[in-house]
């Protein structure tokens, strides 16, 4: 029933996890088309959060911003801060930190909550910024208010170092964040 390993056989390659790559933001409406269904939503009082995505995707392409695949940021984050161990918030080994205080607040079930990926509303981001990101956080936040910021971090261990975060946006009906931005911590320049 069991066999056992000879020496002939090749051991099992640890495959590591890659960092991910940002791509550029392919929005599926653009131009008119976005401009005509903008309009028509507008007419019907409507504004879904598709249409605040489309919008934003449009907006980092013309801004030359790109985003990471969100499967390759989850894959690589767990693959540094370890899977989540078990079906509960307290077993999550990473999580997405509000990072202004108006980012507080949001619904816990925006990113899948009670699992790495889930919101960590205990406080705001505590670690430095680089400066191009808060660059880019203002740009998006003035182009589009209701769009919420998050960093990748650790959950309750401050003491920790942070590692290499990603910023993600939040829109609001959308589950998954857009990436917009990583930093190498603590190598950067503020």
């Amino acid at each position: 029933m069991f066999r056992k390993k000879t020496d002939d056989e090749p051991a099992p390659i640890d495959v590591a996890v890659r960092e991910p790559v940002a791509v550029n933001p392919q929005p599926t409406l653009v131009g008119s088309d976005l401009a005509e269904y903008e309009r028509v939503a507008q007419a019907i009082g409507w504004q879904p959060a598709a249409l605040i995505e489309q919008k934003l995707r449009n907006f980092l392409a013309e801004n030359g911003l790109c985003v990471y695949p969100y499967e390759k940021v989850e894959s690589y984050l767990d693959s540094i801060f370890g899977p989540c161990t078990a079906n509960y918030a307290h077993f999550t080994t990473w999580g997405w930190r509000p990072l202004r205080k108006c980012d507080m607040g949001w619904n816990h079930e925006l990113f899948h909550a009670q699992r790495n990926g889930s919101t960590l509303e205990s406080e705001c981001y505590p670690g430095a910024v680089p400066f191009p990101v808060l660059l880019t956080v203002r740009k998006i936040a003035e182009a589009f208010p209701e769009v919420r910021f998050f960093v990748s971090d650790k959950p309750n261990r401050i003491d920790f170092p942070r590692e290499d975060p990603f910023l993600g946006v939040g829109i609001p009906g959308i589950k998954l964040p857009l990436v917009v931005e990583r930093w190498d911590e603590p190598s950067f320049r503020m």
